[in-house]
């Protein structure tokens, strides 16, 4: 365990808003927290593994039928795909400065 993220460094990290965190952890398809200091703490080590794996193992999308949103949706899976690798790069580098 080298870091500890807070619920909010979290969702920055992975762009998404708090209740959809929620949703994730009460699912079973976000990792769970720590509870330290009355805080939902995260281990920065267990979030990388688990960006790395959702990035291996794409969650499938709805089947669109009309081509032309079809085309869209696959353009906005690969820039979020990107997004996510960019920001993990990032973190990565961030940790490695200090």
């Amino acid at each position: 365990m080298d870091r500890l993220l807070t619920r909010k460094e979290v969702c920055a990290l992975l762009r998404i808003s708090y209740p959809t965190l929620c949703r994730w952890m009460n699912d079973g398809r976000f990792i769970q927290p720590l509870w330290r200091y009355r805080k939902l703490l995260f281990d920065s080590d267990a979030v990388e593994a688990w960006i790395k794996n959702r990035q291996t193992t794409p969650i499938p999308a709805p089947i669109v039928t009309n081509p032309v949103k079809r085309k869209k949706q696959e353009k906005d899976a690969q820039r979020r795909a990107e997004l996510a690798r960019q920001a993990l790069d990032r973190h990565a580098a961030g940790r490695k400065t200090k």
